[in-house]
């Protein structure tokens, strides 16, 4: 419902909180007892979470002096990492060190989804309007009230807010954002839910929210694929479940790093205040059993309270909920750096074969780039926990209201080693690296599809069928439509493959679409087409590059050993095969070993000396620690220079675990799929040598990987490396944008930005590098003026785009630079006429810093303000005529 009028504000007043000194919390690594943590739960060591570090089988948790003292009782080896966390907090925060680990701001761009020869995570910009909070870095309460006002007033056709009926003990609201494309109407769309703040204490799960709103919002109009999400679901936010005990943090430990972590509720006298929320909920509230932690004590963290949905928060999210219908939803809290999937009581409950393709997939989908570990409680912090969201999401209350089935997790952010509170230049990385996960979770919530390419690279036959296989990950079912479309030496003659239904989730379907290649193409040539998959509002596509009859070097399926020299295991296994009986494996016969470095080897050279382009293709499927156990494609560029790492399809190259930065297949995959490795650095070489390379860590093992269908070719004919597909010229108040669509390859090696006055005579005025979307923006243009682009390859091969014209004149414009800027202001302006003007810039909560009335002569000219004194964080700049009233409003950011 639309709720966005001046009374709503009104009614976001906060309560008086009186001040109290916090208890002192100790974060401990401790040597985990042979009788595992439960015992010590069973001995009075309450914990609420933590993190388990396998290699040396600890746990590292935050305990107050009580829980210190308890554990101290037991006997158990511990040691004390840091003394004081809250004061450890304040003494370390430096303000304006937010940014210090941003890198690019928010760009007009489009989000790299993935990446195999680059960070997925340090590619996601950062939102203009996600500034620093006030709270150490991090948000206050009345900061996260301003800003959801900030998005209501600048985003109002796509961002809704819900009051929940239930205010908390404190008479504070629970405020519900709703993000779509109609946000005032409940549209018949797939629906997903995050939360944060259950916990008082554990900030990054209400910033990271904040990140991916800020994201989606500022993403609409410049991103295809955002837009789709946003137009196609209804996004639902409750940053903060906990307000009471989040205030109380900041009245009690107002420097930051306040360390309460329940509601506030009055237990009554000599019994202390609060609740764990997320002990709360109904499913299994209060139900002992091996290795379940629960507290029945008032003055313990994880105290379930006197009875389930005795809270007002759990009732108020139990009635939402029920008002809804949720498919998915993850609850954010901090730290761990993983997901816990159901149940709190698996020997009461179990997975139907659906939940168990959802969380086995899912799960592998959501952590590929963060990295994160998946499992249930035991398997991730060593205990269960009843009485929580995920379990009631899942198999609570259904049919009850609206409320149906819904997936999902709790997701601990971060690492054990940044506490509760990561010092505020490590908010935008951690935010970062759950931006591709939040994203997940949305196109899963709705129809959402895998297609994988079935043939091989060689296109040997001028008239042939692309075969594929499509599989359901979403978690609604919707008619998909698969097309093709033509980029390059190929005609798409099939009509698009449409399938209307897939009953089960990880159902699969085959599908072939007809394609006629030029009678007259050389073997060699590069084909290049779009498969592009269509469903319920959500396109995507991926670019997909073929090689009419190219040179095969080798073809391997695995069915011998012939072509390999091994260490370690290798060999194969008729456990998996893509294709015949066999594939190769690194632990052929069962699980690999701890601490594994071992190598498949090809035999022979490959010789690339006359390759214009050369790829290595293969099959595999893996189980595997996710960023600790890892395989990795090795190439030499003559047999004698060390082996380097190379990229393939499905390659991460993340900062995590064992990663490093350096390219490799990890976690859970378990579907066939086809890897491709373009060997474009190895060109001219002939005495290549390749092979794979299995590494584990000292804990966890796993099934490994399976290798099939080894396929090494090579191409002698030239290609371009760029296809333009449009070219625009558009004046702006402040010159010439011209932008430029390109369908490109990896060799592209820059653009360069070409311009004529008589259309005859062209000098270069700018390069653009990097990735999509191309624009360049002349600030100096003539009157008559034609645009060209040209594309150059790294071997300086070079094409053309077609000739564009644009006739500019001369208008009145103003410009504000830098943005980002930290000390001085720069107002440029150029006038046709004298005119009056009048300047303001406020803060998002609508504080007005700065207002000014201007008298502006005729022409260019320009007015500096010092801005240093400011605080870091996003201000809105309004520029009115005095004479018209029209009024120009943009943004900046203040470092």
């Amino acid at each position: 419902m639309r709720t966005g009028n001046k009374l709503l504000w009104v009614l976001l007043l906060t309560a008086s909180v009186p001040s109290f000194a916090q208890t002192k919390y100790s974060r401990v690594s401790i040597q985990i007892p042979p009788q595992g943590l439960s015992w010590l739960t069973a001995n009075g060591v309450s914990f609420d979470h933590g993190e388990v570090n396998e290699s040396d089988n600890t746990f590292i948790t935050s305990l107050d002096t009580k829980q210190l003292n308890a554990l101290k009782v037991t006997g158990t080896k511990y040691t004390v990492l840091v003394e004081d966390e809250q004061a450890a907090f304040a003494q370390q925060y430096r303000k304006g060190n937010f940014y210090h680990n941003a890198g690019a701001m928010m760009v007009n761009g489009k989000l790299q989804f993935q990446q195999s020869c680059a960070s997925a995570i340090e590619t996601v910009d950062v939102p203009a309007a996600f500034t620093e909070g006030s709270y150490g870095g991090y948000y206050s309460f009345a900061e996260m009230q301003a800003k959801i006002k900030y998005m209501v007033d600048n985003y109002p056709n796509l961002v809704d807010t819900i009051i929940l009926p239930t205010r908390t003990y404190g008479n504070r609201p629970l405020i519900v954002v709703k993000i779509s494309d109609n946000p005032g109407v409940d549209e018949n769309e797939p629906e997903a839910f995050y939360t944060g703040l259950h916990h008082a204490r554990e900030g990054m799960s209400m910033m990271n929210l904040f990140f991916f709103m800020d994201y989606l919002l500022e993403h609409y109009n410049t991103d295809p694929r955002i837009h789709d999400l946003v137009n196609s679901r209804a996004l639902y936010f409750l940053p903060c479940v906990n307000p009471d005990g989040y205030v109380y943090n900041e009245t009690s430990a107002p420097g930051g790093g306040g360390m309460w972590r329940k509601n506030r509720r009055d237990n009554g006298a000599g019994y202390g205040k609060g609740v764990d929320i997320n002990r709360n909920y109904g499913e299994d509230w209060g139900v002992n059993g091996p290795n379940v932690s629960i507290s029945t004590n008032p003055g313990d963290e994880d105290y379930i309270g006197p009875s389930a949905w005795s809270e007002p928060e759990t009732r108020a999210l139990r009635a939402f909920g029920q008002s809804r219908n949720f498919t998915i939803a993850i609850d954010h809290h901090a730290y761990g750096n993983y997901y816990v999937t159901p149940f709190g009581r698996p020997a009461q409950h179990s997975f139907t074969a659906q939940d168990t393709y959802f969380y086995k997939y899912a799960s592998a989908l959501m952590s590929k780039y963060n990295g994160y570990s998946v499992g249930d409680g035991l398997a991730t912090v060593g205990y269960y926990a009843v009485g929580n969201s995920r379990d009631w999401n899942l198999i609570g209350d259904i049919g009850q209201g609206s409320k149906q089935k819904t997936y999902g997790y709790t997701v601990e952010i971060g690492s054990a080693s940044y506490g509760f509170w990561p010092d505020n230049s490590l908010i935008i990385p951690i935010a970062r690296s759950m931006f591709f996960a939040n994203m997940q979770m949305a196109y899963m919530s709705g129809p959402y599809f895998n297609v994988q390419d079935l043939n091989t690279i060689a296109f040997n036959n001028t008239s042939d069928n692309y075969h594929f296989s499509i599989r359901r990950i979403g978690l609604t079912d919707a008619p998909v439509t698969v097309s093709l479309e033509a980029l390059e030496n190929i005609t798409i003659t099939g009509a698009p493959v449409t399938i209307n239904s897939m009953p089960n989730y990880f159902d699969v379907q085959e599908g072939n679409i007809a394609y006629q290649l030029p009678a007259t193409i050389a073997p060699g040539a590069r084909i290049r087409f779009v498969c592009k998959t269509v469903s319920a509002g959500i396109t995507l596509t991926d670019t997909i590059v073929k090689i009419h009859q190219p040179d095969q070097i080798l073809f391997d399926n695995m069915e011998s050993t012939s072509n390999w020299n091994y260490t370690g295991n290798w060999g194969t296994t008729t456990a998996a095969a893509f294709s015949g009986s066999r594939s190769l494996s690194e632990s052929p016969s069962g699980n690999y070993s701890n601490s594994e470095e071992s190598y498949a080897s090809y035999k022979s050279a490959i010789d690339l000396s006359d390759a214009e382009a050369a790829y290595l293709v293969f099959r595999t499927r893996h189980r595997a620690q996710n960023a600790y156990d890892k395989l990795q494609v090795q190439v030499s560029a003559n047999g004698t220079t060390a082996y380097q790492a190379v990229c393939a399809t499905g390659t991460i190259k993340e900062n995590v675990g064992t990663i490093s930065n350096t390219p490799a297949l990890t976690g859970i995959h378990e579907p066939w799929t086809q890897e491709i490795v373009d060997l474009k650095n190895y060109l001219g070489n002939n005495n290549v040598r390749l092979r794979f390379g299995f590494f584990s860590n000292s804990s966890k093992t796993d099934e490994g990987f399976n290798i099939d269908d080894v396929e090494i070719v090579k191409s002698t004919h030239i290609v371009l490396a760029v296809q333009f597909i449009d070219v625009q010229a558009s004046q702006q108040s402040n010159g010439v944008l011209i932008s430029w669509q390109a369908s490109t390859e990896d060799d592209l090696d820059h653009f360069e930005i070409q311009r004529s006055m008589d259309g005859m005579n062209y000098i270069t005025i700018g390069t653009v590098t990097g990735d999509a979307p191309f624009k360049y923006l002349d600030a100096e243009p003539g009157t008559e003026n034609h645009y060209r682009i040209r594309a150059v390859d790294k071997k300086q091969r070079s094409q053309y785009s077609k000739t564009v014209y644009l006739n500019y004149k001369q208008t009145t414009f103003f410009t504000v630079t830098p943005n980002p800027a930290s000390r001085e202001l720069m107002f440029r302006y150029n006038l046709e006429t004298d005119s009056r003007y009048v300047l303001s810039i406020s803060d998002i909560t609508g504080r007005q810093v700065l207002m000014q009335e201007l008298k502006l002569a005729r022409g260019a000219g320009y007015r500096q303000f010092n801005i240093s004194s400011w605080l870091p964080q996003l201000y809105i700049v309004r520029l009115r005529e005095l004479v018209t009233g029209k009024e120009t409003v943009t943004k900046i950011l203040k470092r």
